[in-house]
């Protein structure tokens, strides 16, 4: 009985195992022209990462903040359950502070954003 107890929990937990973020492959980068209304820069590939997780990155291409407003609404984000390391977070605020600041227009014929 308790051998069939063991093999039992072991064939249940065995999924598991191979679940694990070890085991994961790591996720394929974004080709060069998806997502056009982000424009190339550091960080720019870390906050698609990062962003995609709940919504479209290109969200924020309709926002304009300084670096301030942009750490606010990350910070937002973060109690919403987004999940970056510190260093990451300041990447992403770093890339949307010079990417859309205050002041710049926004793009011409936008495309529908989710």
């Amino acid at each position: 009985m308790r051998r069939f107890f063991l093999l039992t929990t072991l064939v249940a937990l065995a999924p598991l195992l191979f679940c694990s973020d070890a085991m994961a492959q790591p996720k394929a980068k974004p080709p060069a022209k998806a997502y056009p209304l982000l424009p190339a820069g550091p960080g720019r590939d870390v906050m698609i990462r990062v962003c995609s997780q709940c919504h479209t990155p290109e969200r924020a291409a309709l926002e304009r903040h300084n670096l301030d407003g942009w750490n606010d609404l990350i910070g937002v984000m973060q109690n919403n359950g987004a999940e970056a390391s510190d260093d990451e977070f300041d990447q992403i605020a770093a890339y949307l502070a010079k990417a859309f600041p205050p002041g710049k227009p926004l793009p011409k014929n936008l495309p529908k954003i989710k």
